[in-house]
């Protein structure tokens, strides 16, 4: 039943799985059945929800003896792939990516909200971090407000596929409930850091496109939302702290922890 490959993640691929349907595979086997159940809570989740832009969760499925997820199939291009070179094109798909992420943020989930929980779960994996900084993250978190907003927490133009029936939201695993600029603060790290993924095009990364794209989309959504930059801005040393904790390393893990460790707040 499987068919073509239809996306690629760095913890698992998704393949056609009949007519209406996808699987989504993950690389290691020996932890897919703790990652397809961890993922599955979350989506039943989502799924229940009412104006949340999400694929129906389908369910869990043993393929090949691993333990698989399957999804309703939501066919488009993603938003990053069908992005023009136009100016106005750019503008209008940041302004888009706004509005969906403040949409989703009016959904109150009935639930107690986790994402300062886990960010500081996340926090004390990174090993390189000193004791005095890790306390120093910690107590930054404990001054932040907690909120009760679904936030997806991998939300970006990758994530957002442009269908007939209008945009969907995508892989929603990191999906928690917090504050809206904690969710922003994450999306804008997202968005500036690291390299574009493949099938991405070109100019996007050559001619200022993606500058533009962040400028505009950071505009709408404090328009939008009615916060503030220095409101977002006070997420910027645990996000990058969190980014940190889920890469291997590589030079934009040492890019983002020299950033880390040069923010004010660190230094007070």
């Amino acid at each position: 039943m499987r068919g073509r490959l239809v996306g690629m993640g760095a913890t698992a691929n998704v393949y056609e799985w009949g007519e209406s349907e996808v699987i989504k595979i993950f690389h290691d086997a020996s932890r897919a059945q703790n990652e397809a159940e961890k993922e599955a809570r979350t989506a039943r989740a989502v799924s229940e929800l009412t104006g949340v832009r999400a694929p129906r969760f389908v369910g869990i499925e043993v393929y090949e003896g691993s333990a698989c997820l399957v999804y309703e199939k939501v066919e488009g291009p993603t938003m990053l792939e069908q992005i023009q070179a136009t100016e106005e094109d750019v503008i209008a798909n940041a302004r888009l990516l706004a509005e969906l992420q403040h949409e989703l943020h009016q959904v109150q989930p009935n639930v107690a909200p986790n994402l300062r929980l886990e960010m500081g779960r996340s926090i004390q994996r990174v090993g390189e971090l000193s004791d005095a900084e890790q306390a120093k993250l910690a107590s930054i978190l404990d001054r932040l407000q907690d909120g009760g907003a679904l936030c997806h927490y991998d939300f970006h133009p990758f994530n957002v596929m442009i269908t007939a029936a209008g945009p969907m939201i995508i892989d929603w695993m990191n999906a928690l409930v917090g504050h809206p600029a904690a969710d922003i603060a994450r999306t804008y790290l997202l968005i500036t850091a690291g390299e574009l993924p493949p099938g991405v095009p070109e100019w996007l990364n050559m001619t200022g496109a993606r500058e533009l794209f962040t400028r505009t989309y950071m505009d709408a959504i404090l328009e939008i939302s009615g916060l503030s930059v220095e409101d977002v801005d006070a997420w910027r040393a645990p996000t990058l702290a969190v980014r940190i904790s889920e890469m291997s390393g590589g030079k934009e893990r040492e890019t983002l922890l020299a950033e880390l460790r040069s923010q004010e707040v660190m230094r007070l």
